[in-house]
């Protein structure tokens, strides 16, 4: 395995600083989750989108903020293997309920992202 990130904006709900997002995540899972190893596919998308993710997967109606899915086999170990789905509507709309801003939900999901991946 090696230390790959591959970062998709698929929506364009709102403009995204995808170096910054990319360095944050990078050392999220290098300095807070303490991995060498890793793959992993971060997508923000739509709403829409991720309705149908969410539909198609998980059988479940509507969008949600984040959907993992993880690639690694059995247990958690020391390298992770997965993607991570996140919807920019979702942000923008629990920053506006809970007064912060979407890039710090962002941030808040990629984190919930990476824990659901390491168990």
């Amino acid at each position: 395995m090696s230390r790959t990130l591959v970062l998709r904006n698929r929506q364009r709900v709102r403009s995204v600083d995808t170096p910054l997002l990319r360095r944050i995540t990078r050392h999220l899972l290098s300095a807070h989750f303490q991995l060498t190893e890793f793959e992993l596919g971060l997508h923000l998308v739509a709403a829409k989108e991720m309705a149908g993710i969410n539909e198609a997967f998980l059988q479940h109606q509507g969008s949600t903020d984040v959907i993992t899915f993880n690639h690694a086999e059995g247990e958690p170990g020391p390298a992770l293997h997965g993607e991570i789905f996140i919807c920019l509507d979702d942000a923008v709309a629990q920053a506006r309920q809970f007064g912060t801003s979407w890039p710090s939900e962002l941030v808040r999901y990629v984190i919930h992202g990476l824990l659901h991946l390491r168990g």
